[in-house]
């Protein structure tokens, strides 16, 4: 290739240290002593990932100046995402999409990822280990060829990720203005081409502001309210295509995903859009107190339009939600019925009467509008802050993060809807673990590759009532929070090499030897143990974990409270799930080979050799080093030590290199040479 791309990638690992932290630092006089031991300063390890274009000239290869290869890449992006008919505007503007797309990327990838991995032992990103490399590698390259260029792939999931969120959000959609995107979303073939197309409208508007006979226009024409608001259209239009490509680049840098950076381009718009409607309803507030003189028919005409155009909004809001509800148990799989489906329903339903709360005080004579233009940009600069920020993840930014709008539904399902599990399964002494002994299927064969460990113990399961809830519902019905409900849990235990649930075929009340314990707690005690065939140790090495889980499956009692604009309802139910403990991670073995072959085969191991069986470096010690067996001095025993430790043995993995039966110190020792065999002696 002319101008090929190389990726780099790249490993740090170090251990920072707080110059405040008086355990770890000391001053005595001028001499500052810094304590960097694992425990108070884990190892970080940080990973970083870029690309960079190159070109050959002169002879030799150079690095190939982004701002000239970025003319380049528009010209390859021309061959791979091609327009059939110039005159289709449409098919213009969805290459013009696709080709934004992807020359973000590259650019986002040009100036590099960097990402915290790794903090001592302790993985800081969600690992799905579900499908090997080489497979994912496998199905990479046969999409590749299928479709021509790598960047086509690129650019399609790009675009499904910004889909992804933009389904997330239609409602926000239709009330941001982008009314004429949030349609075409509605319709599945057209979601891909209608998010290229807008990005290829928004570049080309941009590209046509950015002139000076617009800006000298717009200037001439700022008088006419046709003309700003045309000029609002274009503005949002632009400044969604500027931030998409930039927010985009930002973000990607930092590692932050595609769906991230259109949600703050599209909360940024947002907080503009709602401003907008702010001042546009203001001025029209202050026009009509201008006309009370002479009247009320201008504030009726508007109250009049308001309604209509609110009734279209409620129905359209409604529609969203309930469009939500069904796409979001789909997606969950959850049982008609169970707590998590009755939860969606009440969001939805809590969702819908905000929505009539807020035509309602839209419907408020002029400073209704106000009251609705306001709270929607605050919302709007609420969702902004938090989703650039990433505030939603904290326990307060679940609550800040929702807006007042927000706030009103939550209160409006809290109002109408709880659901409470009835037992304190969060207690410090729920769950006990004694006794824990661990064999060997096989004595004979002891801790080594293909044996099994036999693994038994006694679990003490102890339980109380949860605390009441702060529900007005569930307070009218306290009373079912008594011991009988209590008592009626049931709790079973099992060890699996794998993870799988076990609470099926458990219902309340099969559990009959509750014992009463301290205060007003019962608990039960079990003896857990594996099957015949227990935990293979199948992998030998030195310090190995084993696949070994405490599988924990319940069916407790649950509260739910139903309250529809009447009393409330509220009953027990059965809440049934099942826990996974991995005590596998914390049992850990040397594992010896199965044979003694396996046990004393050599690997080449600075300069000499050593035992492979025991070469993991990622199995590390207290100090963080890798636990691995270092090279021997004379591996093969023959009494030569190896040339790396200024030893005289030709070939440290075999006593014998020649294979003629005598030992290679032995020909030494006798003057011949022992790489060649030495022959037979006859009599």
């Amino acid at each position: 290739a002319s101008a090929p791309t190389l990726l780099f990638a790249r490993e740090e690992r170090y251990r920072g240290v707080n110059l405040d932290d008086a355990s770890l630092v000391t001053l005595d006089g001028d001499r500052l002593a810094v304590d960097a031991e694992p425990t108070g300063a884990p190892e970080m390890t940080m990973t970083f990932l870029s690309w960079a274009p190159f070109r050959y000239r002169d002879g030799r290869w150079e690095s190939y100046p982004i701002d000239e290869y970025w003319d380049l890449l528009q010209v390859r992006l021309q061959e791979i995402f091609p327009v059939g008919d110039p005159a289709d505007v449409q098919g213009v503007r969805v290459a013009a999409g696709q080709s934004a797309l992807a020359r973000s990327f590259y650019l986002a990838m040009f100036i590099g990822v960097t990402k915290m991995v790794r903090i001592g032992e302790q993985h800081v990103w969600d690992l799905d280990a579900s499908e090997a490399d080489l497979s994912l590698a496998r199905e990479t390259g046969r999409l590749a060829k299928e479709v021509g260029n790598g960047i086509g792939i690129v650019v399609s999931f790009l675009a499904e990720d910004y889909l992804l969120y933009l389904e997330d959000t239609l409602g926000e959609l239709m009330d941001s203005g982008f009314q004429r995107l949030a349609a075409d979303l509605k319709t599945p073939m057209g979601r891909m081409i209608a998010l290229y197309a807008y990005l290829g409208e928004a570049l080309q508007m941009t590209r046509h502001a950015l002139r000076w006979s617009t800006i000298r226009a717009t200037l001439g024409n700022i008088t006419s309210k046709l003309s700003r608001m045309s000029k609002a259209r274009i503005g949002g239009l632009a400044a969604g295509a500027i931030l998409t490509v930039g927010v985009t680049v930002a973000l990607a840098a930092q590692g932050k995903t595609a769906g991230r950076a259109l949600g703050v381009v599209l909360s940024v718009v947002s907080v503009g859009m709602a401003i907008k409607d702010v001042v546009e309803h203001g001025r029209v507030f202050l026009q009509n107190v201008s006309r009370l003189a002479v009247g009320l028919e201008a504030i009726d005409t508007v109250g009049e339009s308001s309604m209509k155009a609110g009734i279209i909004g409620l129905i359209v809001g409604a529609v969203v939600a309930v469009g939500a509800f069904i796409a979001m148990w789909a997606a969950s799989g959850v049982t008609i019925g169970s707590l998590a489906f009755n939860s969606m329903l009440a969001g939805t339903i809590a969702t819908i009467v905000t929505a009539v709360i807020m035509f309602a005080i839209s419907l408020i004579p002029v400073v209704g509008q106000i009251i609705a233009a306001v709270i929607a940009a605050i919302d709007a600069v609420i969702l902004a802050l938090c989703t650039a920020f990433g505030w939603e993840e904290g326990k307060v930014g679940r609550w800040f993060c929702k807006g007042i709008s927000g706030l009103i539904s939550e209160v409006v399902k809290w109002s109408i809807y709880s659901s409470n599990i009835m037992v304190d399964m969060e207690a410090d002494d729920r769950l006990d673990i004694q006794e824990f002994r661990q064999n060997v299927l096989d004595p004979a064969k002891g801790i080594a590759v293909g044996n099994a460990l036999a693994i038994q113990a006694t679990v003490t399961t102890t339980i109380g009532l949860a605390r009441l809830p702060f529900d007005w519902k569930a307070a009218i019905y306290a009373w079912q929070y008594n011991q009988r409900t209590l008592r009626s849990s049931t709790f079973r235990y099992a060890y699996q090499t794998e993870a799988w649930d076990i609470h099926e075929d458990l219902s309340r009340r099969q559990v009959t030897d509750w014992t009463p314990a301290d205060g007003k707690k019962v608990f039960i005690v079990r003896r857990v143990a594996t099957d015949g065939s227990g935990v293979l140790l199948d992998e030998p090495g030195i310090n190995r974990t084993v696949r070994l889980y405490l599988a924990e499956g319940y069916a407790i009692p649950a509260q739910e409270c139903w309250s529809l604009g009447t009393p409330p309802i509220c009953y027990v139910r059965t809440e049934k799930a099942t826990n996974h403990i991995d005590l596998g991670q914390n049992l850990k073995y040397d594992v010896f080979p199965a044979t003694l072959d396996g046990f004393y085969t050599p690997v080449p191991k600075d300069g000499g050799y050593s035992l492979a069986w025991g070469q993991d470096a990622d199995v590390e010690n207290t100090l963080g080093l890798p636990l691995v067996f270092p090279r021997q001095k004379d591996f093969d025993g023959d009494g030569l030590p190896n040339p790396a430790d200024n030893g005289s043995d030709p070939n440290d993995s075999r006593w014998d290199d020649d294979g003629d039966g005598l030992s290679d110190r032995f020909e030494l020792d006798v003057g011949s040479d022992p790489t060649l065999p030495t022959p037979t002696a006859t009599a």
